[in-house]
C-alpha cells in the first residue's frame, strides 16, 4: 500500500465542522475513500467514539491530480467547515502539502495562508499603534 494520495485532517473540535468534512470526505468512490478514525480501546476492549479526525486516500489518473482535486474541486461555500480546517495530503511526488479549508469553502495552501495571516496580524498592530499615539 502506497502513503501517495493519502490525506488527513487536524483534530476538529467543532461538531458541526466535523459533519461538514465528513459528508465531503467520507466517501466511497474510485479515487476518494475516507474515514473517521476509531477511538481507541479501553482495558476491557470497549472502543471508545470516533476521534473527530478524517483520513483517507485521494487519488486521480495522473501525477498531481489529488492535489488539484482538494485543493480546487471538493469544496465549495455550501459544503465548507464553519472554522478554518488544516489538512495535509500526500501526493505522487511524495512531499506532504499543507492546506487550509476556509469558512468560505476556498482551500489554501498552508504557506500562503500563515503569511496572509502573519501581514494581517502586522497591519493591526500598525494601526493599534498609530491609534495610541
Amino acid at each position: 500500500m502506497s502513503e501517495r494520495g493519502s490525506f488527513v485532517t487536524q483534530f476538529i473540535y467543532c461538531g458541526e465542522c466535523l459533519e461538514k468534512m465528513k459528508k465531503v470526505l467520507i466517501q466511497d468512490h474510485k479515487y476518494l475513500k475516507g474515514v473517521q478514525v476509531e477511538g481507541w480501546k479501553t482495558e476491557d476492549e470497549r472502543r471508545l467514539s470516533p476521534l473527530p479526525i478524517i483520513a483517507g486516500k485521494i487519488g486521480g489518473l495522473y501525477g498531481g491530480e489529488e492535489l488539484c482535486e482538494f485543493q480546487f474541486k471538493l469544496f465549495n461555500k455550501e459544503n465548507a467547515p464553519c472554522h478554518e480546517v488544516i489538512c495535509a495530503v500526500i501526493p505522487d511526488s511524495g512531499t506532504p502539502q499543507f492546506f487550509v479549508v476556509l469558512p468560505d469553502g476556498s482551500v489554501e495552501c498552508y504557506e500562503d495562508f500563515k503569511r496572509d495571516k502573519n501581514e494581517e496580524e502586522q497591519i493591526q498592530l500598525e494601526i493599534e499603534r498609530e491609534n495610541e499615539s
